[in-house]
């Protein structure tokens, strides 16, 4: 039986019960209460909800544990020069700071590798459900990669099983659905004892975010 006291959403947008939560905010920085670990960021198609200076007045925050999501995104409105701008400036403050950051990246990944060249500070690439050689790509950087619900999808099986258990996270995102689906599709796809690779996603959390 699976022990839910190992089970991580490593990002989503409400807590979700009897799983531990990193859960986003992209504004109401100052008021941020009522999750143990949070996440939080400029996104890309919110650059008006918030300032660099309100996020940096937030870091020093114990429950804060990561910069994100940010990145960049060919998709929606937003200039792109001011994405830009934003994602650089926010590499800055999680070097500075020493905070993890987690990724949001839409058809821009030359550019996103080409900005986070030289970053000291772990990378989490969020929600990834792209072709197999873009993983591998992503992971030669030395990247992480979060799988959320798309796990659950056919097509899904030959990125999940080219992915380490070392460089892998799991999360919800926007959705309602339970953190403990996305692991047992893995873990089904990867033919690995669940309960097993519930640990190494803890062992993967405790490293890069540096909970105790």
């Amino acid at each position: 039986m699976m022990d839910l006291n190992n089970l991580y959403d490593v990002h989503c947008h409400s807590p979700k019960a009897g799983v531990k939560s990193i859960v986003n905010y992209y504004e109401g920085f100052s008021t941020m209460q009522g999750a143990p670990y949070i996440s939080a960021g400029i996104h890309p198609w919110y650059p008006d909800k918030t300032s660099l200076q309100e996020l940096e007045s937030t870091l020093s925050k114990k429950e804060l544990i990561a910069i994100g999501e940010c990145g960049l995104d060919k998709v929606c409105s937003t200039d792109w020069e001011l994405q830009l701008d934003l994602f650089k400036s926010q590499i800055v403050l999680a070097d500075r700071y020493g905070k993890p950051l987690i990724i949001h990246c839409v058809r821009a990944w030359s550019e996103l590798i080409a900005s986070l060249k030289g970053v000291r500070v772990p990378v989490v690439i969020h929600g990834f459900n792209k072709r197999v050689e873009l993983g591998r790509s992503l992971l030669e950087e030395g990247y992480y990669i979060s799988i959320g619900l798309a796990a659950l999808k056919p097509g899904m099986e030959e990125l999940i099983k080219a992915i380490p258990v070392e460089k892998m996270f799991c999360e919800t995102d926007d959705r309602a659905e339970s953190v403990v689906e996305v692991y047992k599709a893995i873990a089904a796809i990867k033919e690995i004892d669940l309960n097993s690779f519930a640990l190494q996603v803890q062992k993967n959390v405790l490293k890069v975010f540096e909970i105790e």
